[in-house]
C-alpha cells in the first residue's frame, strides 16, 4: 500500500528503520523482547530460507544516539517531542543490546516526560517500565523490580487494573520476580498478566495482541517447569505453542519454544518425544542462526544428551 506521497511506506521503529516485509518480523523478534529469549542484540539470520519461501531481507540502518543528545535548532524548545525521540531510541539501543547507551537515554526521557507530564502519568510510567528492562538486562534486579513496581502503581492509578499496560507491565515483573527466587509472587503475577489478556481480548480491546496471549501463557508455562510442576509446565507450553502457531508462521521464537518444550518433556523421563522435539527445534533454529553460533552449539549438545539418555 502506498503512502501518501505515492512511495513505498517504512515503518520507523525507534532508531531503526525496517522497510516493507520486516516490521512484524522485528516486532516479533525484539521482544519478544520480552519472550526475549535471545539477549539483546542476539541477532537471528532472518534472511534464511523457511521451508519453500525466503524471508524478504531485513535492512537495518541504525541513527547515532547521539543526535538525541543535540537536537536540531527549535527543539529544545518541544521538551515532549525531544522526550519521545529520547524513549524510542533508547528502547532501540536495548533490543541492540547497548544497554549502557539505553539506560542514559531513558533516564533523560523520563527526567523531561517528569517536569512536562507529572511523575504519575502513564507516559511516564511507560519509560519506567522501559529502564526496568534494561536494568533486568545489567543485572541489577533489585533496581529492576523497584522500577517495575513503581511503572505499575501508577497504571493502575492512572489508567485502572483491567488494562493492557497493566497486563504488560505485570507479565515483566513477573521474570524479574522469577530471577529473584520470589516464585510464589511471579507465579501470581504470571497468571494475573494472562487473565487480564485473555479478557481483554476476548472483549475486543484492540490494544492487545493476539500473539501476546501465547507469549505470558508460554512464560507461566516456563515459570512452572523451573518451579519442578513439570505437568502444569508442559500443558502450558504445549497450548501456548499451538495457539501461536494457529496465529503466526513458525519462527525464530518457536525454534526455541519448541527446544524448551524438548527439555520439560526430557525430565519427565519422554527421551522418544524429547528427541522428536529437539531435531524439529534445532532443524527449525538452523534457519535462523547461522553456524557456529552458540545457539546452534547448545541445541546440539541438548539433542545428544537426549541421545545417550535414550543408550544411542
Amino acid at each position: 500500500m502506498p503512502g501518501k506521497d505515492g512511495g513505498v511506506p517504512s515503518v520507523f521503529s525507534g532508531s531503526i528503520l525496517l522497510l516493507p516485509g520486516t516490521h512484524r518480523r522485528a516486532r516479533r523478534h525484539a521482544g519478544s523482547r520480552r519472550d526475549a529469549r535471545s539477549p539483546p542484540g542476539g541477532r537471528p539470520n532472518t534472511n534464511a530460507n523457511v521451508g519453500q519461501r525466503r524471508r524478504p531481507p531485513v535492512r537495518v540502518f541504525r541513527i547515532n544516539p547521539a543526535v538525541a543528545g543535540n537536537p536540531p535548532p527549535g527543539e529544545k524548545d518541544q521538551p515532549a517531542a525531544r522526550a519521545e525521540l529520547l524513549a524510542t531510541i533508547g528502547s532501540s539501543e536495548f533490543h541492540l543490546g547497548h544497554l549502557d547507551s539505553a539506560e542514559k537515554l531513558l533516564r533523560e526521557a523520563l527526567r523531561i516526560r517528569i517536569e512536562t507530564d507529572g511523575a504519575n502519568s502513564p507516559i511516564a510510567a511507560g519509560i519506567l517500565n522501559d529502564l526496568g528492562l534494561v536494568r533486568k538486562h545489567q543485572d541489577h534486579l533489585d533496581d529492576a523490580e523497584r522500577l517495575l513496581r513503581e511503572s505499575l502503581a501508577i497504571r493502575e492509578k492512572s489508567l485502572g487494573h483491567a488494562n493492557g499496560a497493566t497486563a504488560r507491565g505485570l507479565f515483566d515483573l513477573a521474570s524479574i520476580l522469577a530471577m529473584r527466587g520470589k516464585n510464589t509472587e511471579a507465579e501470581a503475577a504470571y497468571r494475573e498478566s494472562l487473565r487480564l489478556r485473555e479478557t481483554l481480548f476476548a472483549s475486543g480491546d484492540k490494544t492487545i495482541e493476539p500473539t501476546v496471549i501465547p507469549l505470558t501463557m508460554y512464560g507461566l508455562g516456563q515459570h512452572l517447569a523451573r518451579m519442578n510442576r513439570l505437568p502444569e509446565g508442559e500443558s502450558l507450553m504445549r497450548r501456548a505453542l499451538t495457539l501461536r502457531r494457529h496465529l503466526e508462521r513458525p519462527g525464530y521464537a518457536d525454534a526455541l519454544a519448541v527446544l524448551d518444550l524438548g527439555k520439560v518433556v526430557a525430565r519427565q523421563g519422554q527421551l522418544a518425544e524429547a528427541e522428536a522435539l529437539d531435531r524439529e527445534g534445532l532443524a527449525s533454529l538452523r534457519n535462523f542462526v547461522e553456524a557456529g553460533d552458540h545457539r546452534i552449539e547448545e541445541a546440539e549438545a541438548q539433542l545428544a544428551e537426549v541421545v545417550r539418555a535414550e543408550g544411542r
